[in-house]
């Protein structure tokens, strides 16, 4: 979600997104592709690198039926 549908030329604007982190451990790459009227640069691929921690006793707690 863009933070405005117009940005003026030099202008900047800020682009919110999330992630299903769920069952993922490591390295997680994602590409985001923004695309614009400049005829010199209609896309720019963003490149989204996390590093998701294994979850440690997953499913601790709970009781089985």
């Amino acid at each position: 979600m863009l933070s405005s549908s117009a940005i003026e030329p030099g202008g900047s604007g800020k682009i919110k997104t999330s992630m299903m982190t769920a069952g993922k451990a490591g390295r997680v790459m994602k590409s985001i592709a923004v695309r614009s009227n400049d005829p010199q640069r209609p896309q720019v691929n963003l490149i989204i690198e996390v590093y998701i921690e294994a979850a440690q006793n997953a499913g601790a707690g709970k009781k089985s039926p």
